[in-house]
């Protein structure tokens, strides 16, 4: 048998599979150890201990955490408790060293998980129509009241560079940026045309588009569509839909420039009064996408996501947003590394919300004038 733990005068025995405690006096302890390590006696701490790593969870409602790896040790025992965490620093046979406030303690892994890694961190990708010419700054698209698209390529400084026309008209199709739809490393963007047909238009990386492809129909009854999200952390950008009724419905892309088949979840709703939605990536700092969204009150809150297909919590980040026409986010447009939003006035004039990294504002700031000309910004 082997003795694999001790609480009080009772020891914890293991017989085969089967575990027993039994009275402590009744037990003499032999020279060998059950986990093919050499017995330790008395409390000396063996010199052949494996290095290893990992937050140990203590399983047991109490265990002694000793001074060295064996149940002969009791000098200067720790009670430890079930649910507590602690640092994983070695291991001896079946025994494992913690640290617990600061000293390395022993403690059987019969009684120890290890907590399992957290789950990565969403995919990020940029904000509004992402960088669609290829020089590592987030860029504007934008459609004229002609139909002609314009992009606005930022210098990734505040500013802009020229513009151009990426395709020669869009008519009046609905813009939505997609990110990397596709998975071929570009940004790309969708279009809603009046039948309710989407169209798929892949980035080229040098500021044009492929020749389009339909992707879906039945899309002209959403209100509001919002890409560019991984909202449920497999790695591919999705897009999610909301209905006249304020209903969320997420619709999962599959990387390759379709859709994940099972069935489409519904994600939220009451989203019915909310006059403008638009993902900002990571706009608090988490590592994780964020959605914001601007209430008919002028109020601008910020919705944060998981990661993994839920929400974290939702508070306000700003009011008298009402007054802007139009209201996106272009992610890091001034290049200090957090995501930004633009906002246009009635009088055309194109506002700069800096934002600061954690949820917040760091200033704002007019970077252009006249696109009261402009029916779609993104």
């Amino acid at each position: 048998m082997t003795v694999t733990g001790v609480y009080g005068a009772w020891s914890h025995i293991k017989v085969g599979t089967a575990t027993f405690w039994v009275v402590s006096q009744y037990l003499t302890i032999d020279g060998t150890s059950g986990d093919g390590a050499p017995a330790v006696t008395g409390c000396a701490v063996p010199a052949n201990v494996a290095s290893a790593s990992g937050t140990a969870v203590v399983t047991a409602s109490s265990l002694n955490a000793r001074s060295a790896p064996t149940t002969d040790c009791s000098t200067g025992m720790v009670s430890i408790t079930k649910g507590q965490k602690y640092s994983r620093t070695g291991t001896y046979g079946e025994w494992w060293r913690l640290n617990i406030g600061g000293k390395a303690m022993w403690a059987h892994s019969d009684y120890l998980a290890l907590e399992a890694a957290p789950a990565p961190a969403a995919a990020l990708t940029r904000a509004g129509v992402g960088d669609l010419n290829g020089d590592k700054t987030s860029d504007v698209l934008a459609v004229r009241n002609d139909g002609r698209p314009c992009l606005y390529p930022g210098d990734g400084k505040g500013r802009w560079r020229a513009s151009s026309t990426p395709v020669p008209s869009w008519g009046s199709a609905r813009l939505v940026p997609l990110g990397d739809f596709s998975g071929d490393g570009r940004p790309d963007v969708a279009a809603v045309r009046s039948d309710g047909s989407l169209w798929l238009y892949r980035g080229n990386g040098t500021g044009g588009f492929a020749s389009p492809v339909r992707i879906g129909t039945g899309w002209g009854s959403f209100t509001a569509l919002i890409g560019g999200i991984d909202f449920d952390g497999d790695g591919h950008t999705d897009l999610i839909a909301r209905s006249r009724t304020g209903y969320l419905t997420l619709y999962r892309g599959n990387g390759k420039s379709g859709w994940v088949s099972e069935r489409r979840p519904v994600i939220g709703n009451g989203w019915a009064p909310f006059t403008a939605l638009f993902t900002a990536t990571d706009f608090d700092g988490d590592r994780r996408p964020d959605l914001i969204a601007r209430k008919s009150d002028g109020t601008l809150w910020l919705y944060r996501m998981s990661g993994s297909g839920s929400w974290s919590g939702a508070r306000k980040i700003g009011t008298g947003w009402g007054a802007f026409t139009s209201v996106f986010s272009p992610g890091d447009f001034n290049g200090d590394g957090s995501s930004d939003v633009l906002a246009r006035k009635r009088n055309g004039e194109l506002w700069l919300y800096r934002g600061n990294g954690s949820g917040g504002w760091s200033g704002w700031s007019v970077v252009g004038t006249g696109w009261n000309g402009m029916v779609q910004i993104h």
